[in-house]
């Protein structure tokens, strides 16, 4: 479907065979999802699609994780990143006080009617590991951290280097902590803290 309206945005029809294969297919969910959408108001979700439960938590902050230089070089020459990352007993801690609360709540909402979870062993049983199971996102921050300790950060309050001159930073680089969610909106934050804090000394 994808292909289809991108070449229409392009005003071309690139429908290859395999296309028509897949949109032939798929006509059926195609025209129950459009008729949940568009007349019931709601999502399609066939009977026999797969659902999972997942658990994400704020990691706590770790020396030992840490963004390094490789050994290996990009095509301009530079040394590719490295991401040291591993999960520790306060990982599995917060799982399993997430679990511990997760379970009762699907049981009281009801939840567990309409759709019974099917725990994992790692989830039933405290002598495995949840945590060596956990997934690192693709958000990597912390590496130039914002604090009032210049031994212990990188940027201040308002995003201006310890060190540097003349020098802000607004990204996910300065965050004390990580959520588990999109930072996008939080960086947009710090980058007007950090212009409002540039407009001000312009301005004195």
């Amino acid at each position: 479907i994808k292909n289809v309206l991108r070449g229409l945005q392009r005003r071309e029809l690139d429908l290859r065979p395999r296309d028509l294969l897949y949109l032939l297919k798929d006509a059926w969910p195609m025209a129950m999802t459009g008729y949940w959408r568009y007349a019931r108001n709601q999502l399609y979700i066939p009977k026999n699609m797969p659902l999972s439960l997942n658990i994400w938590t704020e990691q706590v902050p770790q020396w030992k994780n840490h963004i390094a230089l490789s050994d290996r070089l990009d095509a301009m020459g530079s040394p590719k990143t490295r991401i040291l990352w591993h999960a520790d007993e306060g990982d599995e801690r917060a799982f399993r006080a997430c679990l511990k609360r997760l379970g009762p709540y699907w049981e009281r909402a009801g939840l567990a009617q309409a759709c019974p979870v099917r725990w994992s062993a790692e989830a039933l049983d405290p002598a495995l590991s949840v945590a060596a199971g956990a997934e690192d996102l693709g958000h990597p921050s912390g590496t130039t951290r914002m604090g009032r300790d210049k031994k212990a950060s990188v940027v201040d309050l308002d995003l201006a280097c310890h060190h540097i001159a003349n020098g802000w930073i607004a990204s996910a680089s300065v965050f004390p902590t990580m959520g588990s969610a999109n930072p996008t909106y939080t960086i947009i934050q710090i980058a007007l803290r950090a212009a409002d804090s540039i407009a001000a000394r312009l301005v004195a």
